[in-house]
Formats: structure tokens, sequence, C-alpha cells
């Protein structure tokens, strides 16, 4: 199956993303000064950009996540952030930690970590590149619908719970039953918002599509 980010390549640039950014270059960049690199200033896509490239370079793939883990929202979001570009330039670093990366996403109570790795776990599914054990599968549905029930949950979320329960569909009974009619009651509250009752109406006309396939091909 398609992954979902575009694979980005390595910049033919002649500065390095360290010489771009100013750490010391016979200085090993810890997790107390990515934190402070990732904390200082305004954070554009450019700049984000910039810091994937360091996370990429420098190999700061641990410490990367362990600040996306952070009881400060801001700097769990710009870590998740430039992590999730450093990814779409090496993949691999993220999925030999696999584990990690998938507890840190069902104990993350921060909204926007909880988007991006929602979405760079389903890339990591749909391109076969890990996949969940049994209890894992059961975990990761327990967690995403319970965001996908909680109204709290911005919409940029919920729709990356539904894709991935959607994945778990054929390995997991109640969703099977249950997912399609949740997406359609979602659609058709009166309080749901513009861009998920879209969303949503895209879902189900795919699923609908789906069946019928299906049907013909049977």
């Amino acid at each position: 199956m398609k992954g979902i980010y575009k694979r980005t390549e390595y910049p033919t640039a002649a500065r390095s993303a360290r010489e771009e950014l100013g750490p010391p270059p016979q200085e090993r960049i810890d997790k107390e000064m990515l934190q402070g690199i990732l904390s200082a200033g305004g954070l554009t896509k450019q700049t984000n950009r910039m810091l994937g490239r360091l996370i990429a370079e420098e190999k700061l793939w641990d410490e990367a996540m362990e600040l996306a883990r952070s009881d400060e929202a801001q700097v769990a979001f710009r870590s998740a952030w430039a992590l999730e570009w450093a990814y779409t330039m090496d993949a691999y670093p993220i999925e030999a930690r696999f584990r990690r990366f998938f507890e840190d996403f069902l104990r993350s109570g921060n909204t926007s970590v909880q988007r991006i790795y929602s979405k760079m776990l389903c890339d990591m599914v749909r391109r076969g590149a890990v996949a969940t054990d049994a209890l894992q599968a059961e975990e990761l549905a327990g967690k995403c619908f319970d965001l996908l029930t909680d109204e709290k949950t911005p919409v940029a979320v919920k729709i990356w719970q539904i894709e991935l329960l959607d994945d778990l569909r054929t390995r997991i009974g109640w969703i099977e039953e249950n997912l399609t009619e949740m997406v359609r009651s979602l659609s058709e509250n009166p309080e749901c918002r513009p861009a998920m009752a879209a969303y949503a109406r895209r879902y189900l006309r795919r699923v609908t599509a789906g069946r019928a396939g299906g049907k013909r091909n049977g």
C-alpha cells in the first residue's frame, strides 16, 4: 500500500544544518542543546526543515523523541514536527525505534504530537515498514477510539484516528462492525465542524466504492 509522505532527498547545499543553525562544530549536540535550538526564535516551515535536517544529519533521533515526550507543550510540538521532517528524509531510524515510538503515541496527551505521530504511524503501517502484533493492534484501536470519541480532540487528530482504525478493520471485529456508522454519525451531527464533515463524506464514499468493487470482484 502507498505511504502518506513524499520522501525528501538530502539537500546538496554546501552548508550543513549544524552550520546553518550555529552549534559549535566541535561540540556534540545533546538533548539540552537540541531543546535550546528548537526553542530559539519563531518556528516556520523553513526553520522546521532545517531542524529536521539537523536531527537526521546528527543522528539525534533518541534526543528528539525524548523531547517530544516533554510536558512543555511547545517543546514537544516543535520536536515532533522537526522529527516528522527528519522522518521524510530517512524513515528507518524511526522504524527501528518503533516500539518506543508506538508507546509514546499511546501515552501522549499533546494533541499536536498526536496528530504528527498518527500520520507517521499510518505511513509506516501502509508501507509495510512495521507491523503491529495482536496486543499492539488492540491498544492502538483503543487509543484511536478514545481520541475519535472525545469532543475535545481537534479535527486534524480525529481524521488520522479514522485512517488508523480503517487500516485495522480487517483485524478487529468491532471496528469492521462500527467504524462506518461512527463516521456517519459524526458527519450527521449538527455540531460537526465543516472540515470533519467534508472528510467524513469523502471517507464514506471511499468505503462504499471499496465495497462495490469487492462485490464485482467476488
